[in-house]
């Protein structure tokens, strides 16, 4: 089998086991640049270690970051352990090459000036639903793209979300979230159930709130600091993290905990301030 047909066959298989439409594009396109990179009619029988530490290190000279090279080489361990589970190769090249991932750096969290900006600046319904189900769902910009008329529970006050690995959870839907979907929803003929126009696609959502943010004057502006801020706000306000990983979909804490280091290190400086030991 070449690298190029195994890639092919790794992405394949990623569709069919369900994993998430970001998934399969962020694994596939990096399995797919190391097959043209590596050669794509390269036999995967014989691909040595230290071709592979030869590549990535290749990534690093091109500029790539720490963390996109240990995400990337993660990727990779992924694949070629997919490769020896399928009786492909005998041995995994990729075992033993640990590349260590930086530490999380916390997301500042948007102000209150941004976020009235931000909703400002929209100048269409479908502008403004978009940012307000940002600022106040926390859901990720696939999950919204994920979005159909079905999804919407007005009595309930509530949207159906498919998240990652095909989980759903519900989410409470502010009267200000639901105002914005009644004027949108009325604003255009609803087609087989679809609540998003025909021509949206994955970075649909990146590049309306892109061109919002310049419109508000908003720098660092991007679908998942939306995200980050929602989580750091409720952090802030007392909420739980056990629930706070149930609302944002997190199969592990782990990972909402990186979603609260900004709210994490405020409340160590509160603290700090307030229990000084100098002797008055």
């Amino acid at each position: 089998m070449t690298l190029q047909d195994a890639a092919e066959a790794y992405v394949a298989e990623l569709r069919v086991t369900g994993r998430s439409p970001m998934t399969i594009s962020v694994q596939g396109c990096l399995v797919r640049r190391m097959a043209k990179g590596m050669g794509p009619q390269r036999f995967i029988v014989g691909i040595m270690r230290r071709e592979l530490v030869h590549y990535l290190g290749d990534l690093i000279d091109n500029g790539a970051s720490q963390r996109y090279l240990a995400g990337t080489a993660k990727v990779y361990h992924r694949f070629f352990s997919w490769l020896v589970e399928r009786h492909e190769i005998k041995e995994n090249p990729m075992d033993g090459l640990s590349v260590k991932m930086p530490p999380d750096e916390p997301v500042i969290p948007f102000t209150d000036d941004e976020y009235r900006r931000l909703i400002q600046a929209t100048q269409t319904p479908l502008e403004r639903v978009t940012m307000l189900i940002l600022v106040d769902t926390g859901l990720r910009a696939g999950e919204i793209l994920s979005l159909r008329l079905d999804s919407i529970d007005f009595r309930q006050g509530e949207l159906v979300v498919r998240g990652k690995g095909n989980k759903v959870r519900r989410v409470a839907l502010s009267s200000a979230v639901q105002n914005a979907l009644k004027i949108y929803l009325a604003s255009r003929a609803q087609v087989n159930g679809a609540l998003w126009p025909e021509t949206w696609h994955r970075k649909s959502v990146g590049t309306l709130v892109d061109r919002v943010a310049r419109k508000a004057r908003v720098a660092r502006c991007h679908p998942h600091r939306f995200r980050h801020s929602w989580a750091a706000r409720l952090r802030r306000e007392g909420v739980d993290i056990l629930v706070l990983q149930k609302l944002l979909g997190h199969s592990s804490l782990k990972t909402t905990q990186r979603y609260t280091l900004w709210a994490e290190q405020e409340t160590a400086l509160e603290v700090h301030r307030r229990h000084s030991i100098i002797p008055k």
